[in-house]
């Protein structure tokens, strides 16, 4: 199992995410899509090239990142991506299913 950060942040603490698996990042603080989109898009490609229905999304950083994490990680997986959503009351994660079936999403908590 591996939790896939969409994109670094330094300025937030995601240990609490290790409870889903070991943590990857898929883009540094220094990857700006804007500028060099292909680059970009090749890196999440590899890095998600294993993605499976026991990873996770961790979303976080540039909103632009975050999409094309999701619909590849969508792609990859036939339409399914767990993601972990921070709840900043109860300073945890909790675990959404996403599931895309005919341009319908279902979700799983």
């Amino acid at each position: 199992m591996t939790v896939y950060l969409t994109q670094e942040n330094p300025r937030f603490n995601v240990l609490k995410a290790t409870k889903y698996g070991q943590l990857e990042s898929l883009t540094t603080t220094d990857d700006q899509i804007y500028t060099s989109a292909s680059r970009v898009v090749a890196k999440i490609k590899r890095g998600l090239k294993t993605f499976g229905d026991d990873d996770w999304l961790l979303l976080l950083g540039d909103p632009a990142v975050i999409g094309v994490c999701f619909a590849l990680a969508a792609e990859r997986n036939g339409g399914r991506v767990n993601i972990l959503k921070w709840d900043k009351f109860e300073k945890a994660y909790y675990p959404i299913s996403v599931r895309l079936k005919s341009g319908i999403a279902d979700l799983e908590t």
